[in-house]
């Protein structure tokens, strides 16, 4: 490999609904963003030097369902990217799959390869000598992934004793914070042999093992469980991977532990939640407008809303949303710290899947 190829993946791309509108095209505006920075990727890996682009999975949201509103525009997009000059290779990821395990039936991606992208849904992954690529689509059982990886790295090493980069689309333990451990261990990655092996699935850029294993992480954030990660595209050259901050609007929230002086900051192009705040209506409305001012894209209030009574002059609380009955709920039941920490992400995101087949 003397030149860089690129890598993008979980773009989730979907009609969504929060804080999105429509153009005069009738596309969704978070729809657009998302694809921009597909576009963006392929063109920095074009300006330097490289002519593929690997995507690893999720290349939808919506599992067992594609939106024409949707395919209709992604169709466009890589139509127009492998036009460009940029050969297109993917796997099929979990939010891909009508079924259990990746084939080509079940794969709403599949749909790519009518405008020219090369879709991989061999379960025993398949290698691209170019590049010194080798790539396995999802996998339910992660020990079957495993064993597919090992098999191919000895495979592989029968025939020649090159360098590899593989890519997957597996859960890899230690990429997210208060996510049990159900996944690869990123040290057993390592050990297989390959020079790298390159994640999607977790929406977060994170390396490990000495950048022998490397989440790629969203190519943009999409769900308020996407604060505080880091999401982006790969360039990967022989020597290093290089990563490359998204452009679109994150997600990101404001509370008692913020520095004032970095709010605005903070805020600036992004949507924002605010959270652990105790306000009226009228004090939310003003965070709005003044979040608003700061050049926020969306506002979101999530703490205890103060409710003045008509009757009585009193003041009463309610919670307002879901996610802060889920929280307390969990800890009225008295659990030890670290099961709380786990019961309460466990619920969340649980919850967060639910609103993601509904928005």
């Amino acid at each position: 490999m003397s030149k860089p190829y690129g890598v993008i993946s979980d773009m989730h791309f979907h009609n969504w609904s929060a804080f999105a509108t429509t153009d005069s095209n009738g596309v969704n505006s978070r729809l657009n963003i998302a694809m921009n920075e597909t576009r963006r990727a392929a063109r920095m890996l074009r300006e330097a030097g490289g002519d593929t682009l690997y995507l690893g999975g999720d290349t939808f949201h919506v599992r067992g369902s594609l939106n024409p509103l949707v395919l209709n525009p992604v169709l466009d997009l890589f139509e127009n990217i492998c036009h460009s000059g940029v050969t297109v290779r993917a796997i099929a990821g979990n939010h891909d799959l009508a079924s259990k395990e990746a084939e080509s039936l079940s794969n709403g991606a599949e749909s790519l390869s009518k405008v020219g992208v090369t879709m991989i849904t061999d379960r025993g992954g398949r290698v691209f000598y170019d590049d010194g690529v080798v790539m396995f689509p999802w996998h339910s059982s992660p020990k079957e992934l495993f064993d597919s990886m090992m098999a191919m790295r000895l495979e592989l090493s029968a025939k020649s004793d090159l360098d590899w980069d593989a890519i997957i689309h597996a859960p890899v333990n230690g990429v997210l914070i208060g996510i049990p451990d159900h996944g690869l261990e990123a040290k057993e990655l390592a050990g297989i042999g390959f020079r790298r092996v390159l994640s999607g699935h977790y929406h977060a850029f994170k390396t490990m093992e000495s950048e022998r294993v490397i989440s790629i992480g969203a190519s943009q954030h999409q769900t308020w469980s996407d604060i505080a990660t880091k999401a982006g595209f790969l360039l990967v050259y022989p020597e290093k991977v290089v990563f490359y901050d998204s452009h679109a609007p994150k997600f990101v929230e404001i509370n008692d532990e913020t520095d004032p002086d970095e709010v605005a900051l903070i805020v600036d192009g992004n949507y924002v939640r605010v959270r652990g705040k105790s306000a009226t209506d009228a004090e939310i409305n003003e965070f709005r407008r003044d979040f608003e001012k700061l050049g926020a894209k969306g506002f979101s209030y999530q703490g205890v809303r103060e409710v003045v009574s008509a009757r009585t002059g009193g003041v009463s609380h309610k919670a307002t949303s879901i996610e802060s009955s889920v929280t307390e709920f969990v800890k009225a039941r008295a659990f030890n710290p670290a099961e709380e920490t786990f019961i309460a992400a466990a619920a969340l995101d649980v919850l967060a899947a639910v609103r993601a087949r509904t928005e």
